[in-house]
């Protein structure tokens, strides 16, 4: 019989806890990760500011740039807790 105290782990804790990775690091580098930079703002701004759709399909090739939004706290233990 189970302890009703005791939860099952997700499948994302055990992997943290068999590589022996604390979640603050996973957290830490999400942050450093996702940190817009210049290149990009760039991206951003051209694709804003395209006009026509020869400028959309040049532009379709270009790298995919970062979202700007690391993993928050609230999202961290939601994953560990499953």
């Amino acid at each position: 019989m189970m302890n009703t105290t005791e939860q099952p782990k997700s499948k994302f804790a055990e992997f943290l806890a068999s590589k022996k990775i604390d979640a603050r690091r996973v957290r830490y580098a999400s942050a450093a990760l996702e940190k817009l930079r210049p290149e990009d703002r760039k991206i951003r701004w051209a694709r804003k500011h395209r006009k026509g759709e020869a400028s959309k399909a040049e532009g379709s090739d270009k790298k995919k740039p970062r979202s700007g939004r690391p993993i928050t706290a609230r999202a961290m233990s939601a994953a560990l807790a499953g």
